[in-house]
């Protein structure tokens, strides 16, 4: 998923990308899954516009 990113951060130094997962599977195993991939945040379906905002909120002010 996003290893490619976070390996090229150990010559560049921390990146300012941030990589938002969206799923439709809200099981706790799905969010384990893809923070265990790099990913920086989880948000899944339904999506609000105040849960977007929270979850973005976190890395990008």
């Amino acid at each position: 998923m996003t290893e490619p990113l976070r390996q090229k951060e150990q010559y560049l130094g921390k990146s300012p990308i941030s990589t938002i997962a969206v799923t439709g599977a809200a099981m706790k195993d799905n969010r384990d899954y893809c923070l265990s991939k790099s990913m920086s945040d989880y948000i899944s379906k339904p999506i609000t516009l105040d849960k977007f905002k929270t979850v973005n909120g976190r890395w990008y002010a």
